[in-house]
This record gives structure tokens, C-alpha cells and sequence, in this order.
């Protein structure tokens, strides 16, 4: 006999699942923080990956680590018990082992795959949808009666610690653009050639810039610093993300294509510009930065984007945009 499922109101137990990626983890924010107020007298968790936690965990949100089977995601879902499950994450396990393990609500996006393991799923294609990642996260939550008009962009104040790290670590870190040239192939992206093009524009009017990205991207971004060696600084893989928000923060603006750092740039609010393809699944309506400082360049063929029109909106001359 399947079990009833309670009514949304006497939710005590919610399980939320998001167990991808950084950017993934901070537009998914809007919707578990409605979801917190909507349910205050309810025990919130969060699935999370070690790629995201620290944004769960930054938020003050309960984090749970992201089982690595069936067997385990049930064993979780056994001993968390929860009510309601919201499947937000890619995670083939989730919803199979929701259903086997009896959880009376289901909530996910009914045209996955596994969408049949749901019972109180949404229909909608995410990839052609033209609407913001946060916008398809929080329809997830309509069957608790959750309807929110707007995004409410999280916002996030750099830790004073780590900001004092940065500054021993990076001479005048104010004045200096920070640059993320990678973006691990999530995304199209500049070629090597257009951010060295950037980089020498910028250093005509800035005495230096910052790289930063993964341990992996430092030999590509040591090509990067061939331009002018003295005046840029490799952070790639000297940073944890505490470290990486403080850094941003202090910056004179942030450039990135559309990747995980991109999005911590807009939670910090900062003046940022961001890369952009025109494919539907990857355009800007569906992953742009939760940020009204951010400029939008978006193209085809990312490298017909012109670095001299991207510095100008970073440093405050012009608000340009380019479009196809």
C-alpha cells in the first residue's frame, strides 16, 4: 500500500537535492531559501557535492554529502526520512531511490528519464525553455504552494579574515581587474589569443590584473601571463572559494565566461562582465548572473566579441552590450 502523501503544512522534514556543480549550487539559493521561510518549523537538508557545499554551507543550510550509489542514496533517504524531496540535481539515483524508499512527496522535473519515479513533478523542456536556471528551480516547489513572483538574488559578504589574506597575498588588489580565463569546458569561452588581446588593453590603463581558476588551469594561465609577467599574478589553484569571493570582492571588476565563478561574482554583487553563447541551453536568459552590475556580451562565435567593448563596461566608461 503506498503511503498518502501530508499535506504541505505539516511538512517537518524536507530533503533538497542539488549535488553539481558551484554555479549550480548558487542559483539554486533562491529557491531553497523561499523554500526555508515557506517551511520554518521544518528540518531542511541539503544533498550537496564536495564542488558545491560550501555554498550550502556559507548560507548556514544543513548539508548532506552526496551519496555515491543506489544503495547508499537509499540508505540517506532511510535514515533522513523525509516528507517531501525536492530533486533539483542531474543525479540519475535520486528520484529511483525517493520511490523505492517510499518518500511521500516527489518533487522534480517530470521529463527527465527518471521523471516516472515522481509524483508531484513539473513539465516542462529546461533546455528550450528560454527561462533563468533559479526561475526552473523554484517551479520545482509550486505542488507545496510556493509561487514566487521574482528571484530574490542571494548576496554574500566576503569573510574579513580571508579578505586580509588577499591583500598580503596581492599587491593592490583594488586596482586590479580579476580575470577568470577558464571555466573547466562547461561553457564556450575566449580563445587563448582574445583574453591575452584583453589583458594588454587592460594593463594601458590598470597596473595590473589577477588570474585565478583550478590547480589544472595554472600552466594556461602562466601562458596568459607572457604578456607582461611583473604585472599579472597566476591565483590559479591558490585560493579555496572563501578565498576566491574575497578576491573578487577587493577587485576592480570581474571577467569570466559563463561558469561557476561568474555566479559567485554577482553574489558578491560586484561590477562584472560575462561570456555568453547564443545556444539556447547555455544563453544568457537561461544561466546570466543574478547581478544588475553585470554586463552581457553574447555571441555565436565568442571571439567576434570585441575585448576593447568588454573593458569599457567593466571599467564604467560605457555600458556596452553586444549581441548577435
Amino acid at each position: 500500500m503506498s503511503r498518502v502523501p501530508a499535506p504541505p503544512s505539516s511538512l517537518r522534514r524536507i530533503l533538497f537535492v542539488r549535488d553539481d556543480a558551484l554555479g549550480d549550487a548558487l542559483v539554486s539559493l533562491p529557491a531553497i531559501l523561499v523554500l526555508k521561510e515557506g517551511f520554518p518549523q521544518a528540518r531542511l537538508n541539503i544533498v550537496a557535492s564536495p564542488r558545491n557545499a560550501w555554498v550550502y554551507r556559507r548560507w548556514s543550510l544543513p548539508v548532506v554529502p552526496s551519496p555515491s550509489s543506489l544503495r547508499e542514496t537509499r540508505r540517506l533517504i532511510r535514515r533522513l526520512r523525509p516528507q517531501a524531496m525536492v530533486c533539483a540535481s542531474p543525479n540519475p539515483r535520486v528520484s529511483p531511490a525517493a520511490l523505492l524508499e517510499g518518500a511521500p512527496l516527489r518533487l522534480g522535473y517530470g521529463r527527465r528519464p527518471w521523471g516516472w519515479c515522481l509524483n508531484r513533478p513539473v513539465w516542462f523542456g529546461k533546455r528550450s525553455s528560454g527561462v533563468h536556471e533559479a526561475a526552473l528551480t523554484l517551479a520545482l516547489l509550486r505542488p507545496l504552494g510556493i509561487h514566487p513572483r521574482t528571484i530574490t538574488p542571494p548576496r554574500l559578504i566576503p569573510r574579513p579574515e580571508a579578505r586580509d589574506r588577499i591583500r598580503r597575498r596581492v599587491e593592490a588588489p583594488e586596482a586590479r581587474l580579476i580575470i577568470h580565463p577558464g571555466g573547466g569546458g562547461s561553457a564556450p569561452n575566449w580563445s587563448l589569443p582574445r583574453y591575452a588581446e584583453f589583458i594588454a588593453l587592460a594593463l594601458e590603463r590598470l597596473p595590473g590584473v589577477v588570474l585565478t581558476g583550478s590547480a589544472a588551469e595554472a600552466d594556461y594561465n602562466e601562458k596568459l601571463r607572457r604578456v607582461a609577467p611583473e604585472r599579472i599574478v597566476n591565483q590559479a589553484g591558490e585560493t579555496d572559494l572563501e578565498g576566491l569571493a574575497a578576491l573578487i570582492s577587493l577587485g576592480r571588476g570581474f571577467l569570466s565566461a559563463s561558469t561557476g565563478p561568474m555566479h559567485l561574482a554577482a553574489a558578491l554583487g560586484v561590477p562584472q562582465a560575462a561570456l555568453f553563447s547564443t545556444e539556447p541551453h547555455l544563453a544568457p536568459r537561461r544561466w546570466r548572473p543574478l547581478n544588475h552590475r553585470a554586463r552581457i556580451f553574447s555571441r555565436a562565435d565568442l571571439d567576434k566579441i570585441r575585448p576593447a567593448a568588454v573593458l569599457e563596461a567593466l571599467l564604467g566608461t560605457h555600458t556596452a552590450r553586444e549581441r548577435r
